[in-house]
């Protein structure tokens, strides 16, 4: 059921444990969940998606996460005896295709009729009143030595995070040795890092010094960059997201695990659901999870999203929402030279007329 919302009342019973970073300690001890991240790695009777973590965090008396398809949040209550939450969830209200859906509504049915946990290691498992497994979780490491992420979007220094410019690509990577460096959608870049659990203390930036003219704002938004990191002091991972904060928790920098194309697979096809506009034969689409936006190649089963598209729309260059298996790959730059990251729908799945990226997690 297209942009349903399962609210998820108080009365969730974990179970008494106590919860580390990285692992999960004896019962009957003082309940800690505070800055511990999970990740679903089982739900009974149903396969889950690539492309679709589910996760659950406990920060600073909230549990939050992202059921595959909305963010959803709410307080809580804890004792050495019990997991409670204290008001029902917020979420977002974003449509996502079918089997999302199906599996977010899987999930938060899971976690409305649990009534207990069991502590196995580095696993969480949620299970109902007979005892049976509902959901299981993994620990969600919070190392970052031995990652790479594309950022999504940063601080444009007015009190906003804005999306990284179309044809632009920012990454970071965190290696093992204390250092980091990646594109800053110009230059190339290093610095030192020194993390923590969720702080974060990175060095000074430095750079190539190339200048770019293409796209407009490159270097602005370099520039930008360079100084959003300096800001950063705190880092969270949750599923396939990393958030950057500065000290006083505001957002500054967001990215997407792996330095391919954005939210998207570059090797195997991955169900994407956004906005498709298309006009003068060019076609753009704006993923829903990321934010991001990428020009559409004009082969494989694109055929099957333009008839959809031109049928659907009441004039061209209309956005619609649209659903597709698909991958992110380098194409020739439809403008000048060079490629840049390339949506390749592989099978088109349909069009939703009323949907939209209308409510972007948080």
């Amino acid at each position: 059921m297209r942009g349903s919302m399962v609210v998820l009342g108080a009365g969730l019973v974990l179970g008494a444990m106590v919860v580390a970073q990285g692992g999960i300690a004896g019962a009957k001890e003082a309940l800690n969940l505070d800055g511990t991240a999970w990740t679903l790695s089982a739900l009974p009777g149903h396969a889950l998606l690539a492309g679709r973590p589910v996760t659950m965090r406990f920060e600073n008396g909230r549990v939050h996460g992202t059921d595959g398809c909305n963010r959803y949040s709410a307080p809580y209550a804890a004792s050495a005896d019990s997991f409670q939450l204290s008001a029902p969830i917020s979420s977002t209200k974003m449509a996502c295709p079918g089997p999302a859906m199906t599996q977010a509504e899987a999930f938060l049915r899971a976690l409305v009729n649990a009534h207990g946990a069991r502590a196995e290691g580095a696993q969480l498992r949620l299970v109902d009143a007979d005892g049976a497994v509902l959901a299981t979780l993994d620990a969600q490491s919070q190392e970052l030595a031995g990652t790479a992420w594309q950022v999504t979007a940063l601080n444009n220094g007015h009190q906003a995070v804005v999306s990284v410019l179309p044809g632009t690509r920012l990454t970071i990577e965190f290696s093992a040795d204390g250092k980091l460096g990646g594109s800053a959608g110009c230059n190339s870049y290093t610095a030192t890092y020194v993390s923590s659990r969720q702080d974060l203390i990175l060095g000074n930036t430095a750079a190539t010094r190339k200048a770019c003219a293409k796209p407009k704002g490159v270097m602005l938004q370099e520039s930008l960059f360079f100084k959003a990191l300096a800001m950063v002091t705190i880092a969270r991972i949750d599923g396939d997201r990393l958030a950057l904060r500065g000290r006083d928790g505001a957002l500054v920098v967001s990215a997407i695990r792996g330095i391919g194309a954005a939210g998207v697979s570059s090797e195997a096809p991955t169900v994407l659901a956004g906005e498709l506009s298309y006009m003068a034969d060019a076609a753009r689409f704006t993923d829903c999870a990321s934010g991001v936006g990428y020009p559409v190649a004009m082969e494989a089963d694109f055929v099957s999203m333009e008839r959809a598209y031109l049928a659907a729309v009441k004039s061209p260059g209309a956005n619609l929402y649209v659903t597709f298996e698909g991958t992110v790959a380098e194409r020739p730059k439809i403008d000048g030279e060079g490629s840049e990251p390339t949506v390749v729908v592989s099978r088109f799945i349909g069009v939703q007329r009323d949907g939209r990226c209308d409510e972007k997690p948080k």
